[in-house]
C-alpha cells in the first residue's frame, strides 16, 4: 500500500521541464476552479450569516467578524484570478517564471487553509465547528498536485496553529479533545487523498508522454516507410520500363507495345476505334549479318530503330522491336489512305540512312519490306487480328519483290 501511494516517477524526480509547465498548468487551471468555487461559498456563507443574525443565533459583532473574515477570502479569490487572468502559456516561459507562479499557486493553497483554520478558530468562540476547516483541508490537498513533501508542509502550517490555538478560544477541554481526534482523522485522510489525486495526475502525465513518443516514432516509421514505398514505387516503374525496352535498340519491345495498346483502348472513350498496323522486316538481314558480321547488324537494327522511332511522333503513334530483325509500327486513327504515305515515309527514310548492302538483290543500300492493315479496334483480340493480317501483307511484300509496302484486303 505504502510503495504505491508514494510511487516514484522518474521523470517526477528529474529536471523534466514539460512535467513542471504542465504541472503549473494543472494547478492554475484547479486552483481557478478552486476560486470560482471558494467565491461562490463565501457569498453562501455571508447570506447564512444574515439569516442567522436575524434569527437571532449571531450577535451583531460576531456577524461582523465573520462577514469581514468572509471578504478577506473573497479578496484573496479575486485577487488570485487577476494574476491568474490571462493564458497559461504565460506563466510557462521559461524555468524561473515556472517556479515563480508556482510558489505563488503554493501560498496561496496555504493562505486558503490558514483562512479556513482562523474561521474555525472563530466559530470555537461561540460554537464548536470544524467544518470550514475541512472543507479547506479536503479543497486545497485534492486540488493541489505536488509531491508528498511539499503538501506535508502545506498541511502542517496550519494544522500547527490550529492545535495550539484550539485550547485558547474553547475553554471546554471536552470538546478541545473530541476536536482534535476528529481533526487527526481528518488531516491524514485529506494528505492520503491528494496523494492519490497526485498520483493519478503523475500516471496520466507518464502516459501521455509515452503516447507523444510512440506518435512521433510511428510518423518517423511513417515517414520512412513513405520514403521507402516511394523509392520502391520508383524502381518498380524503372523495372517495367527497362522491362519494356529492348536491350539493343533501345525502342520498345512487344511488352511495351501490349503496355500501349492496353492503356490506350482503356482511355479510349468510344466503343471502337480505327487502328492501323504496319509490321516491318529488313530485306536480307541474315545475308548482312553473315557477311558484315553481328555487331555491323546490331548497327543497322539500332539505325533503323532510330529512324522508325522518330517518324511516329505524337501520343497515337507507337514503334517496338518485334523480334529479330522485325519491327511493328501502330498508330490509332490513321485510315487507310494515310497508311500509304506513311508506309513511304518509313520505307524512305531507312533508304535514306543508304547503309551498304552489296548482298541485296533489290538495292544496294539496305531496305525494308512493309504490310499493314486497318480496322475499327474495341479490345487487344481486334488488336491481334489486325496484326496477324498485317503480317500476311508483309508476306505479300516480300513475295512482290520486297523495299515496297502492300496492304491486306
Amino acid at each position: 500500500m505504502r510503495r504505491h501511494l508514494f510511487k516514484r516517477y522518474d521523470f517526477v524526480h528529474s529536471n523534466d521541464e514539460m512535467y513542471k509547465a504542465n504541472k503549473l498548468t494543472h494547478n492554475i487551471q484547479r486552483a481557478r476552479v478552486f476560486a470560482l468555487f471558494f467565491i461562490g461559498y463565501e457569498v453562501w456563507l455571508c447570506m447564512v450569516s444574515f439569516v442567522s443574525m436575524c434569527c437571532n443565533n449571531y450577535s451583531p459583532g460576531v456577524l461582523m467578524t465573520n462577514v469581514c473574515a468572509y471578504l478577506v477570502m473573497l479578496i484573496m479569490c479575486v485577487s488570485f484570478l487577476y494574476i491568474f487572468r490571462r493564458k497559461s502559456e504565460t506563466y510557462t516561459r521559461n524555468m524561473r517564471v515556472v517556479r515563480k507562479y508556482e510558489t505563488v499557486v503554493w501560498f496561496y493553497m496555504l493562505a486558503c487553509m490558514m483562512w479556513g483554520t482562523l474561521i474555525s478558530l472563530i466559530h470555537h468562540a461561540h460554537r464548536s465547528s470544524l467544518l470550514i476547516l475541512v472543507i479547506c483541508l479536503f479543497c486545497c490537498c485534492c486540488t493541489y498536485l505536488t509531491r508528498a513533501s511539499s503538501r506535508l508542509l502545506l498541511l502542517a502550517i496550519p494544522s500547527a496553529f490550529f492545535i495550539l490555538l484550539l485550547p485558547v478560544v474553547q475553554k471546554d477541554e471536552a470538546i478541545v479533545v473530541s476536536n482534535l481526534i476528529s481533526f487527526s482523522m481528518y488531516a491524514p485522510i485529506a494528505f492520503v487523498l491528494g496523494q492519490l489525486v497526485f498520483n493519478m495526475y503523475c500516471g496520466y502525465h507518464e502516459s501521455q508522454q509515452q503516447l507523444i513518443k510512440s506518435k512521433t516514432l510511428l510518423e518517423l516509421e511513417t515517414a520512412h516507410s513513405q520514403t521507402i514505398n516511394s523509392k520502391l514505387t520508383e524502381a518498380n516503374r524503372m523495372l517495367s520500363k527497362l522491362l519494356s525496352i529492348d536491350e539493343l535498340t533501345g525502342i520498345s519491345n512487344r511488352r511495351g507495345l501490349t503496355s500501349f495498346l492496353d492503356v490506350t483502348l482503356d482511355n479510349c472513350s468510344k466503343d471502337s476505334v480505327k487502328l492501323s498496323v504496319m509490321m516491318i522486316d529488313v530485306d536480307f538481314f541474315k545475308a548482312y549479318n553473315d557477311s558484315y558480321g553481328h555487331l555491323s547488324g546490331d548497327d543497322v537494327l539500332k539505325g533503323i530503330a532510330k529512324e522508325l522511332s522518330n517518324a511516329a511522333s505524337g501520343s497515337n503513334n507507337f514503334v517496338a522491336r518485334y523480334g529479330g530483325e522485325e519491327f511493328i509500327y501502330v498508330s490509332f486513327g490513321t485510315d487507310e489512305k494515310e497508311i500509304y504515305a506513311v508506309a513511304e515515309t518509313l520505307r524512305r527514310r531507312v533508304q535514306g540512312l543508304k547503309i551498304p548492302h552489296k548482298f541485296s538483290t533489290v538495292s544496294q543500300f539496305v531496305s525494308i519490306s512493309l504490310g499493314g492493315f486497318c480496322a475499327n479496334v474495341a479490345n487487344i483480340y481486334d488488336v491481334e487480328v489486325c496484326i496477324e493480317k498485317a503480317d500476311k501483307a508483309l508476306y505479300m511484300a516480300k513475295k512482290n519483290g520486297r523495299n515496297c509496302f502492300c496492304y491486306y484486303r
